[in-house]
């Protein structure tokens, strides 16, 4: 029975950290002045399947004085292409990466280069923005000089539901809303800028080797005393990061062990009871194994546990996307894969000492 009251009181613990963790800020709708000029950057690489629908959404804000600036990262598909077919639009060819440099910085940087706005907006390629988001976001840079939004999320594949256990680990693993002394979250699909601030903090030379740039920079504006202001509003801006596991794979292997690398360790500790949370399915065979029997006290608490977890996960997945689905009831399987995926990022990162991204390597 020993590990069925641990259990419990790791149940209990659950409840207590996910009641604590910071959340996001939300907004009211309102009227923002269109004075100010936004230079919309989207450093895109290989995207011939997302550019359109990014693009064909911000030429459809109602926040109408922008310029968009398309930096290609010598695409090997029709993203230059399609790019350059919205009059809207200016695309510009990165220039050959300068040594220390990694490729979204770079490419960030470049276009921030050509820019003529006072505020900018880095975004990526597989997002698409409502009509509204632009104007609401801008709004919000009177009480930050730099705003990021957590997007909405559209999984479309079995795989892609996986993320939901992803994404609140990264969430309970960076404290939220609030960050720590060591971290503070910035969503790289999303971040405004006061111009004046960018430049101030040191634009993207601040991150310039760094393949987690987003939460880099974040955590270094933090420092600064500059805090990202975290905004989660369902609905108002969508992203399609992968369409498998093998794109999971890759791209989540790129930067979970180097993330691993800044957490305090307390953090650990709280994403280590969530997880012990979620295996509370378990129990039941652990009790006949230890004890040799199965008390109907452990079959309830095993039972709350698997279905607590399933209505946590379900309802962080309706958060995450906007829409409810079925999958969180095979979460154990996700649990498994994740660990996985954990396990591919370190071997990947730390032993043969390269990240492959977007076909360009890195050592680090």
């Amino acid at each position: 029975m020993l590990i069925t009251w641990v259990y419990l009181i790791v149940l209990l613990a659950s409840m207590l950290v996910l009641l604590l963790v910071p959340r996001p800020f939300n907004f009211e709708e309102s009227a923002t002045e269109e004075s100010r000029k936004v230079s919309i950057i989207i450093p895109a690489r290989n995207e011939e399947t997302n550019i359109g629908r990014c693009i064909e959404s911000l030429t459809q804000q109602t926040y109408a004085n922008t310029e968009i600036i398309v930096v290609d990262g010598r695409s090997e598909d029709r993203t230059r292409e399609i790019a350059a077919s919205f009059i809207q639009v200016t695309v510009v060819d990165e220039p050959e990466r300068p040594e220390g440099w990694v490729g979204k910085p770079w490419a960030c940087y470049h276009g921030y280069q050509q820019a003529s706005g006072d505020i900018l907006l880095f975004t990526d390629a597989d997002t698409y923005h409502t009509p509204d988001a632009l104007r609401q976001t801008v709004k919000q840079l009177q009480s930050s000089g730099l705003v990021t939004v957590l997007t909405s999320q559209e999984f479309k594949s079995f795989w892609e539901h996986m993320l939901t256990i992803v994404f609140f680990v990264i969430g309970i693993a960076t404290n939220g809303s609030k960050g720590t002394d060591r971290t503070s979250i910035a969503n790289g699909q999303y971040m405004l800028f006061e111009r004046s601030l960018y430049e101030q903090l040191g634009t993207h030379k601040l991150v310039a080797g760094s393949i987690i740039e987003d939460l880099e920079f974040g955590t270094k504006a933090a420092k600064q005393g500059y805090p990202p202001l975290l905004i989660s509003k369902s609905g108002l801006i969508f992203t399609r990061m992968y369409t498998s596991l093998g794109e999971i794979l890759e791209g989540f292997g790129k930067n979970l062990a180097l993330g691993m690398g800044i957490i305090r360790v307390q953090d650990f500790v709280k994403v280590g009871l969530l997880q012990f949370w979620g295996m509370g399915v378990l129990l039941l065979p652990l009790e006949i194994l230890i004890d040799g029997s199965l008390s109907n006290f452990t079959i309830i608490l095993a039972l709350v546990g698997y279905l607590s977890h399933v209505l946590f996960l379900t309802v962080s997945e309706k958060w995450l996307t906007t829409s409810f689905s079925p999958f969180m009831v095979l979460y154990p399987v996700y649990y498994v894969v994740f660990w996985y995926v954990i396990l591919y990022s370190v071997i990947s990162t730390y032993l043969s000492k390269e990240i492959v991204w977007k076909g360009n390597k890195y050592t680090i």
